[in-house]
This record gives structure tokens, sequence and C-alpha cells, in this order.
């Protein structure tokens, strides 16, 4: 009996041989320029195992080795749609779009990828493509997604550090600002808010607005005594942070009721 033409009702151990021949034996078919029936091979195999992920990948290099560049495509777009939570798919199929310089193509798979809200690995590809092809207000929408999506403070802070790198200093207080404002005064968010408030003082230390960098350290140390009233901390650089404190704060109104300095 041919290994094609098997029950349906395989056991897992029959399955994984199964895979190994239908790879070998459609592999070997498109060695010898005999590409329909290389397809049929994949295409039953996809109909008894349809999540294989290595057949589905198996598949579109076959079809790239062949120069057949539109049905590797049409592959990738079957598998995205199957298997939308598997990664690897996304990347090949987005590598392969840029590859062919069809860079709207790519934005339209990552576009597609996004709707899925994957991790943040798959956010930072996107943004690099953007930022490959010098699209930063691009990447910039991208980031203010992200950060809808997956509100952490290190996403505000990766957004706030872009912002400064290319020069978008306002922006990127505006990013910080809006981060503690987010974050608020309560105490598991104070907390969460001690990266942004970091990173928001290193920037101004960096921009030399030591007097803007003085004022977020000692915003922070009075939120970080409001929320842990009996071990306050003070940063050992009293020294830079910036008048961004959250926007509803004003300096020289009182924190937890006590004025600023």
């Amino acid at each position: 009996m041919s290994v094609l033409a098997l029950p349906f009702s395989l056991t897992r151990n029959a399955l994984t041989y199964l895979r190994k021949e239908w790879l070998q034996y459609a592999s070997w078919e498109a060695s010898q320029n005999e590409f329909a029936r290389a397809r049929s091979v994949f295409e039953r195999a996809l109909d008894v195992d349809p999540r294989n992920v290595p057949l589905w990948l198996t598949y579109t290099e076959t079809e790239l080795k062949s120069r057949n560049v539109q049905h590797s495509r049409n592959l990738f777009d079957r598998a995205v749609t199957l298997l939308p939570r598997v990664d690897q798919l996304w990347y090949k199929y987005v590598y392969l779009e840029e590859l062919l310089q069809n860079i709207a193509g790519a934005r339209q798979v990552f576009e597609r990828w996004m709707a899925w809200e994957p991790d943040d690995k798959a956010w930072q590809a996107y943004i690099k493509l953007e930022t490959r092809y010098n699209e930063l207000d691009r990447a910039s929408a991208i980031y203010e997604r992200w950060v809808s999506v997956r509100p952490e403070p290190r996403v505000w802070v990766k957004w706030g550090k872009f912002e400064e790198e290319r020069g978008k200093v306002d922006k990127a207080r505006d990013v910080f600002q809006t981060a503690l404002e987010f974050f608020g005064d309560e105490e598991d968010q104070v907390d969460k808010a001690q990266a942004v408030f970091g990173a928001f003082a290193k920037m101004e230390t960096r921009l030399k607005e030591h007097e803007r960098a003085r004022v977020i350290y000692k915003v922070r140390s009075r939120f970080h005594f409001c929320s842990h009233p009996y071990t306050r901390r003070f940063s050992k650089r009293l020294f830079p942070v910036r008048i961004g404190t959250p926007p509803t704060l004003k300096i020289g109104q009182p924190v937890c009721g006590v004025h600023q300095i």
C-alpha cells in the first residue's frame, strides 16, 4: 500500500514517519522538475496533516527554489490564515516580500499579523522594517499602536528613546508624560512607573536639561515615598529630572500632602 493511501486514523508515530516519506517523495519529484507531481504530494500530505509547520515551510521553499514565487506567496497566505499564531510563518512571509522589494506587500503582511496582537518581537520587527526604509513617522505610529495593545513600562520607554534618537525631543517628552499620566499614582502603578521616571530623567540629563531632570527625580522620590511610607527611597542621583512629571502635577503643588522643594 502506498504511504499516501493509508487511512487518516493514524497514530502519532505513524504520522511522524509519513511526514518524512512525504517530504522525501515531494522533494524528489521537484528535483526531477515534476512540479505538478510534487505539488500533488504536498497537497495530499496537507490534507492529512494541515497543521504541520515544517511541511508548509518545505513546500514553500521548494516552490521558491523552482522560482515559482507567486505560488509560494499563495502558500504563505494559506499557512498564516490557518495558523495565525505561528510566528515563524509570518516571519518567512514578510522576509519573502521584502526580498522581492515588495515593501508595500511586506507592510500588508505585517498589518495582518499585528491584528493578532503578537508578542513584542513581532512589533519590533515591523518597526525595524519601517526604520530600514527611513519611514520613521510610520515607525512612530506603530509604537503608538503597540503601546495601546501592551502598555507596559518597557514599551513606553522604547518609544520615548526612539523619538529622542530621531531628534523628536518634544515628542519623546510627550510620550513619557503620557506614560506617567497613564500609570497614575496608585501604589501598584507607581511601582510600574519607576522605569519611565528613570528613562525620562536620563533623557533630560543627556540633553543637559539638568533642572528638568532634577524635577523628575524629585517627583519620583515623592511618589515612591507615598507608595512606600516606611521605605522612602531617594535616587542616588538627585540630579536631572524633568518638568514633565505627570501632566496633572505642577511644580510647587503638594504631592501626598507634601510640597515639592
